[in-house]
């Protein structure tokens, strides 16, 4: 039987062998006291030893430097039922105990009876693979205090009794270290580990479980307390994880699980809020704040941390305490209810991502209600919300604010706004963020009352019935919401007004911004900014408050949508290239003003009107869809100095088009005036087609607008508008119209006085050949090059037609001032414009047609015959014939359109059969080709409406034709070609055409077909021997058949189509020569030819809706005279020279060589 070792048996053996140390020899020990004062007593206790001790004191005790007490596998049982302060292991004084692969337990309900006690400097307690439990009330698993050290690794501590804690630390440089370690309870007000009054504890891969009802899992008091885990993981069924009550919590990895905040950074009093270090670490909380910053000057700095939190109500952070700070790098919230929640701090976010799921569950939230600043920080944070009423970021009264860097936002609900700015000197920024919501009335951003709102390089989009951009709206009068949208920012709306403004005042500062609204997702019919009243109800009395004063100031902008104001004064401002596309429209309030700097454009898509417009850029009437046709903007007041870029379907009066109407006010400055044509065929005008219009009293001024050189067909020698063959001009007053009011006419009527010092300058031709390959540039007049934006002065017309040959001088009078003469205007009242390229093409046309017809003579010389007239009579012919013309006086039906052509063409061709018919006569067949080229030039007279001036405006035509064709020719007499003959010819050409002007140059092809029936008869009608004798006098008649198709022609406004262009001529006609033989074989004879031609075409030309077409050389006389005649045995020649004159002045002069050769 073993015995016990008594305290007073150690004693003694300790005083009588103080060299040796003391080997425990029983497997059943009571209590063990190694207190050596001399310190140098060292205690190996049996393994599997059991130490039980119920009394007073702990059951193993070392104590004074130097001892220690040694167990391996040693069981301790402390205390008894009723017991008090009975540990199981205390080390004081600087003495040690080292215990593996055992328990202590202490038992019963006593008070203090810890487990492991290590209180001194110095004292330390060591337990390897221990398993500790204590069952009495306030009974530690392991404690140190006092500058005291407890370790360990492995084993598990279980607390059985109301506030009692699994590891405790207290006071100055008390530690306790524990790995691997699990520790549970399930009392109330118990505690996992409790660090307090600068002690320390370190934990590593341990695993804490609290059941019971507890205020904390885990706590740290007092400034110099810390609390060091290392992944380990705590869970607090009730109540909060782990406080750190002004001490210091520093959390690497592991996880919280509790049921109350998971962490909470609390104070004692009048000392700063503990210091949260939380790295790597999964937190949750089902009741709670993930981390609650509960304190003044409370801190949490976090990497890598994850926090979820569960109850609807709360937040993943809470920053209540006065300058409590967040500073979180990767943080990832998962929040039924807020993410950050921002009282009286400051919080810095980088990277990671809040998501929250609940109803009005925000992801930033930022609301100054104590101290001096509540402010929060993103850097590359991803916020996420799904609940109705849940805002992405929402800061509101004064010293709140949100600053996002490089962020996302997305919302999904109903009023789930994206940012939320509210109550004065409350900011929300936000630069290179994204902010996305969807669900109806989920504005990008909210902001209200004094709030300042600066958006740099940001995006927000709206998905959802009355989702707006940007709602900013005032709940009193006098207060102003300010915004600035710079630096690339966006917002774009799918279902809603881009910008609405309700109640107060609105100050809009866009630079380098982009906003466009939609409506049902198309960019048609949305609302760029919507201005209205706001009902405040307070007390139970509502109250309207109507929108103040809203500017909306942009600068590098693009702006899509319309400005409504149903209430307040709006005003709007462009620069720098910024350009609105919308209509402006005062509906219940007003549209002040809007101003559209030297650097932007307005589009207007649809009827607008508002107070002034200040148009030193570009205003431009949206195209006409099927959305929307030609508008209208009326104003006030019209500054000018810019462009206006108008809509016209050009034609007659009653064409649709987009209208200025000056209501009551008045026009400054000089507008270029833009005119698209939007499908119009052209047309005759009888007052004009009014583009500006004054009402109430409005006026302009006679220099308020002008045609821009950027018009649809703008002729710049004239300063008009060609389209189809007419000529628009802008004309105040139009013709007979409201004085104050601007048209397009293209019908001249007299107006103002005529100078007779300016007379018309000759009209000459620009000279030189067209080269289809290389077409001409713009026809210039010959006074110099015209500039489009600066067109030359109108010519004054001197009172009457000017022989453009011999310009009349100036009219001068010496006795004093020339009283102006009555005008009549060419034509007659109602003069049309008609434009020169109309003649251009009618020139190319007749010109193709006459290029290649011709009569026999034409291709054939006459006979002369020889002393042996047997050999003329023989063999076969070539020929080749070439010819010039020039031919003028060609007058357009309509207008004063004058053409001219100069052609030349060259024919050969040779028989390729003949015949005899009967005694004499002969019958010849051959083939032909040619070559042709002409060239037409066209002047048009055009009129300035509302002057006495005009202006010749040019167009040239040019004609490259190739043609075959074969003849058949009969004589009655082969040798004298006395008597009959008949000729017929069949031609088919091809024609490469030109028109040349200033608005353009435009090719196109055509073709024709010629044919050509002719007879005459010779005879010598002097009686023989007479002087006359060998006068032959040779009647023709001769029928021409020309069927011609071309191609159509396009120009800048206009469309030429060729309109009737089938024609038969007839000749009828008589030659005279003498009649002869050559002894010598070389005679020339003369010959004169004289024809009266008739043609029964009308050449038209079909442009737009109108037709035009030239005076026809109806009938005409014609005079040919030369010489033909054999210049050798087999070689003919015959020249010639003519002349055309014919009705309306119509004048032609050409020349022809022919040479044959027969053998």
């Amino acid at each position: 039987m073993n015995q016990h070792l008594t305290p007073i048996m150690i004693g003694i053996l300790a005083a009588t062998l103080p060299a040796y140390p003391v080997v425990g020899v029983a497997a059943e020990l009571g209590q063990v006291d190694v207190s050596d004062p001399t310190g140098g007593t060292q205690m190996t206790l049996e393994s599997g030893a059991t130490v039980t001790h119920a009394g007073a004191g702990a059951a193993i005790t070392v104590s004074i430097a130097g001892n220690k007490v040694i167990g391996d596998g040693i069981r301790i049982i402390a205390g008894g039922a009723g017991g008090q302060n009975t540990p199981g292991v205390k080390a004081s004084q600087g003495g040690a105990a080292e215990l593996s692969n055992g328990s202590v337990q202490t038992v019963g309900t006593g008070y203090y009876a810890y487990g492991l006690h290590a209180t001194g400097a110095g004292s330390s307690i060591s337990a390897v693979n221990t398993e500790i439990s204590t069952a009495g009330l306030y009974s530690h698993g392991a404690y140190a205090q006092s500058g005291g050290k407890v370790t360990l690794k492995g084993g598990s501590v279980s607390l059985a009794n109301n506030g009692s804690t699994g590891l405790r630390a207290e006071g100055a440089n008390s530690l306790i270290t524990a790995e691997s370690l699990d520790i549970t309870t399930a009392a109330n007000n118990s505690a996992a580990v409790y660090v307090d009054n600068g002690g320390r504890v370190e934990l590593t891969g341990v695993n804490a479980s609290v059941r019971g009802n507890t205020i904390a899992a885990m706590a740290a008091r007092g400034a110099t307390s810390t609390l060091s885990l290392k992944d380990t993981h705590l869970t607090a069924v009730s109540g909060r994880g782990i406080d750190a009550e002004s001490g210091r919590l520093v959390m690497a990895g592991g996880s919280v699980t509790a049921y109350g905040d998971a962490i909470m950074a609390n104070s004692v009093y009048g000392v700063p809020g503990g210091a949260v270090e939380v790295s790597d670490a999964t937190l949750s909380s089902s009741n709670g704040y993930g981390i609650n910053l509960n304190a003044d000057g409370a801190s949490a700095k976090l990497r890598d941390v994850s926090i979820s939190v569960t109850r609807s109500w709360g937040a993943g952070i809470w920053l209540i305490g006065v300058d409590s700070e967040l500073d979180a790098v990767g943080l990832h919230i998962d929040s039924q209810s807020l993410g950050i929640d921002n009282r009286r701090g400051r919080a810095i976010l980088r990277g990671g991502s809040i998501t929250t799921r609940g109803n009005n569950a925000h992801g930033l939230y930022a609301s100054r209600e104590g101290g001096t600043q509540a402010t929060i920080e993103t850097y590359g944070t991803r916020i996420q919300t799904s609940g109705a009423g849940s805002v992405g970021a929402l800061a509101r009264v004064s010293g709140a604010s949100i600053s996002l860097t490089d962020s996302t936002i997305e919302t999904e609900g109903v009023l789930a706004h994206g940012l939320f700015s509210s109550g004065t000197n409350s900011k929300v920024s936000a630069t290179g963020t994204v902010v996305r919501t969807r669900g109806a009335d989920a504005t990008g951003l909210a902001m209200s009352n004094r709030t300042i709102v600066m958006l740099d390089s940001t995006q927000l989009s709206t998905e959802g019935a009355d989702a707006y951009g940007i709602w900013s709206y005032v709940t009193g009068e006098d207060i102003t919401n300010t915004l600035f949208l710079t630096n690339g920012s966006r917002v774009d709306t799918q279902d809603a007004a881009a910008l609405l403004v309700t109640g107060g005042n609105h100050d809009f500062t866009l630079r380098d911004a982009q906003v466009t609204a939609r409506q049902g997702g198309v960019e048609d019919g949305g609302l760029l900014l919507h201005a209205r009243a706001v009902d405040v109800t307070s007390g139970g009395t509502t109250t309207t408050i109507e929108a103040g004063l809203v500017n909306l100031d942009a600068s590098g902008s693009t702006l899509a949508g319309d400005i409504l104001a149903d209430s307040g004064v709006v005003d709007v401002s462009l620069k720098n290239a910024s350009v609105l596309t919308g209509a402006l429209i005062s509906r219940g309030g007003r549209i002040n003003s809007l101003g559209v700097d030297a650097t932007s454009t307005w589009n207007v898509r649809g009827d607008s009107s508002f107070g002034v417009l200040n148009n030193a850029g570009t205003v431009r009437f949206v195209a006409p869809d099927a959305h929307a046709g030609f508008k209208t903007v009326t104003v006030n007041d019209y500054a000018g100095g810019g462009t206006l870029v108008m809509n016209t379907r050009l034609g007659d009066d009653s064409s649709l088009t987009d209208k200025l109407v000056i209501d009551g006010g008045s026009t400054s400055g000089t507008t270029a005036m833009r005119i698209v044509n939007a499908g119009g065929a052209g047309g005759q005008t009888t007052q004009g087609i009014r583009l500006v219009e004054t009402i109430n009293g409005g006026t302009t001024t006679a220099d308020a607008f002008r045609l821009d050189a950027g018009s649809t067909g703008y002729r710049a020698s004239a300063g008009t508008i060609a389209i189809n063959g007419y000529d628009y001009s802008l004309v105040r007053g139009g013709a007979n119209g409201v004085a104050s009011d601007w048209y397009l006419t293209s019908v001249y009527t007299p107006g103002g006085e005529v100078d007779p010092e300016t007379p018309e300058p000759p009209i000459t031709d620009p000279g030189g050949e067209v080269d289809p390959e290389k077409p001409e540039p713009p026809i210039t007049d010959p006074g110099g090059e015209v500039d489009p934006e600066k067109p030359e002065p109108p010519i004054t017309d001197p009172g009457g037609e000017v022989d453009p040959e011999k310009p009349e001088p100036p009219v001068t009078e010496p006795g004093g001032p020339v009283a102006p003469p009555e005008i009549t205007p060419p034509g007659g009242e109602g003069y049309v414009n008609v434009s020169p390229e109309s003649g251009a093409y009618l020139g190319n046309q007749l010109a193709a047609t006459r290029m290649f017809m011709h009569s026999l003579h034409d291709r054939a010389v006459g006979r002369i015959p020889s002393a042996n007239d047997a050999t003329d009579k023989a063999g076969n012919t070539l020929w080749a014939r070439v010819k010039g013309s020039h031919d003028s006086g060609l007058r357009m039906t309509q207008g004063k359109v004058d053409v001219d052509t100069d052609s030349y063409v060259m024919q050969l061709g040779g028989d390729v059969l003949h015949a005899r018919a009967g005694q004499d006569g002969v019958m010849f067949a051959g083939v032909m080709a040619g070559y042709g080229d002409a060239r037409a030039n066209s002047t048009s007279r055009l009129m300035l409406p509302g002057s006495n001036s005009s202006v010749n405006a040019r167009a040239r035509g040019k004609v490259t034709g190739y043609s075959v064709g074969v003849y058949a020719t009969a004589y009655a007499n082969d040798v004298t070609r006395l008597g009959a003959y008949a000729d017929s010819t069949l031609q088919y050409a091809r024609y490469s055409n030109q028109i040349s002007s200033e608005l353009g140059s435009a090719r196109y092809h055509a073709h024709a077909w010629m044919a050509s029936v002719e007879a005459g008869y010779a005879v010598r009608p002097f009686a023989p021997g007479s002087a006359l004798a060998a006068v032959v006098v040779e009647p023709q008649v001769q029928v021409a058949y020309t069927r011609y198709d071309a191609e159509d022609a396009t120009l800048p406004g206009m469309k030429l189509e060729s309109g009737s262009a089938n024609s038969v001529t007839t000749r009828v006609g008589a030659r005279v020569y003498p009649l002869g033989k050559s002894e010598a074989g070389a005679t020339m004879r003369p010959f004169l030819e004289a024809n009266w031609l008739h043609n029964t075409g009308t050449p038209q030309v079909a442009i737009g809706d109108g037709r035009f077409s030239v005076k026809p050389l109806r009938d005409a006389a014609e005079l040919k005279m030369g010489a033909e005649g054999r210049i050798g045995k087999s070689l003919y020649l015959a020249g010639q020279v003519s002349g055309l004159a014919g009705n309306g002045d119509q004048r032609g002069i050409g020349g022809m060589l022919n040479v044959t050769y027969r053998w």
